[in-house]
């Protein structure tokens, strides 16, 4: 038998898709299908102004209580997709068992004060609002100039 080659259908992509998922999977612990499940439950990061907005509709902010002026906060909200959540979960738990690099560092800081599950809530939080911003900018993440992670992707288009 042949082996079959099937041309894959790219018009039902919107364009600018693959830059898109190529600018998540530049990402320290995002691969290509995280790159992609994240994109595809956020879609467009210009609809909201800045990264709390887009943390905030994910459901991964905390809750805060007030009474009689005092404030407590309590577990994240949970409001937003799951799916969202679980993705950017397994993203925080590659980077906390990865390489060392910066957001390494952010979950360690974290962790020896608050403890893993906490940290990796952190971590989460924080990976969703670098996203924002590379998104909202065009720009793939490079912890320092000239270091850039290969991305993995089985579709590569340059970005514009």
């Amino acid at each position: 038998m042949e082996p079959v080659q099937e041309d894959l259908d790219l018009s039902a992509v919107p364009h600018g898709t693959y830059g898109n998922i190529e600018i998540l999977v530049s990402i320290p612990g995002v691969g290509f299908i995280i790159g992609s499940s994240i994109l595809a439950e956020t879609g467009d990061v210009s609809q909201f102004d800045n990264p709390k907005q887009l943390v905030s509709w994910a459901g991964l902010s905390p809750a805060v209580y007030e009474s009689a002026g005092k404030t407590a906060h309590g577990h994240i909200t949970k409001r937003g997709s799951k799916y969202l959540r679980t993705m950017l979960i397994e993203a925080a738990q590659s980077i906390a068992g990865g390489k060392p690099n910066r957001l390494k560092h952010f979950f360690s800081r974290i962790q020896s004060r608050k403890g893993y599950k906490k940290a990796i809530g952190a971590l989460d939080r924080n990976v969703l609002s670098i996203i924002h911003h590379l998104l909202a900018n065009h720009e793939k993440y490079a912890e320092s100039p000239g270091k850039e992670k290969k991305p993995n992707c089985p579709i590569s288009a340059p970005i514009a």
